[in-house]
């Protein structure tokens, strides 16, 4: 499908530029799990086009994010 740009600014920091954005995503057949997102940019856009592709995995695992070192 396609979404319009500045409904992903946000997530992708502005780096995807058109006026609609093609968007696929990988759904899990048998548990419905969003596995992957790819987010484009459209052909006609100055440059070679850009594309995201942000992967998910071990759905309902625990997660422990510790602070860098500053």
């Amino acid at each position: 499908g396609t979404i319009a740009q500045d409904q992903i600014d946000q997530l992708v920091a502005g780096s995807l530029e058109g006026d609609e954005i093609s968007v696929s995503l990988w759904i899990a057949v048998d548990t419905g799990d969003l596995l992957q997102i790819r987010l484009s940019e459209p052909d006609d856009v100055d440059g070679d086009p850009i594309a995201w592709v942000i992967s998910f995995s071990d759905h309902n695992e625990p997660v422990t994010i510790e602070a860098p070192d500053i």
